[in-house]
């Protein structure tokens, strides 16, 4: 069995992600749901996973870049799946143990430096709990969850075949 070419599996992640950001989008503006600083994170780690998919579909890579973009789109799809992980914990976990989400991201990264940034974000709650949409039962964070999933196993497979391909 052939396997896709490198560069059509980047293609198919950046029209996979190109839609789930214009989806995300969609229901921002059209139903009116405001993104939490949770929500917003994973949105710019699939807008630089975009990116690198990007690079990674147009160029045509020698092994050694083909793994360096193989993994740095792991990390990147790791840590939005971190993000996307907590939220959905969050939304699970009882309302008692959550801190304090109601202060903007933006405010956060004027006022606090980004360590304390990222501590404030983790310990988000009651906000980033709240589940406005769902879809055949699984919250917006949950189908986030899912789809970083499917890209991490994409990105991981990719850094396999290209360090598979490196040593040969």
């Amino acid at each position: 069995m052939k396997l896709p070419a490198l560069r059509f599996t980047y293609f198919t992640g950046l029209i996979a992600i190109t839609l789930v950001l214009a989806f995300t989008a969609f229901i921002q503006t059209y139903k009116g749901l405001i993104p939490c600083p949770l929500c917003i994170l994973q949105r710019v780690a699939l807008m630089i996973l975009g990116v690198l998919f990007f690079f990674g579909a147009i160029l045509k890579l020698k092994n050694p870049a083909h793994y360096v973009i193989s993994v740095l789109s792991l990390l990147i799809a790791t840590g939005g799946w971190t993000l996307a992980a907590r939220q959905v914990w969050l939304q699970y976990s009882p309302e008692a143990q959550a801190g304090d989400c109601s202060v903007g991201l933006n405010y956060m990264i004027q006022t606090f430096p980004f360590t304390e940034v990222l501590k404030k974000i983790f310990q988000s709650n009651v906000d980033c709990a709240k589940v406005d949409w769902d879809l055949l039962g699984l919250s917006l964070a949950g189908w986030s969850l899912i789809f970083f999933s499917t890209l991490v196993l994409m990105t991981l497979w990719e850094c396999y075949r290209s360090y598979f391909k490196r040593q040969h």
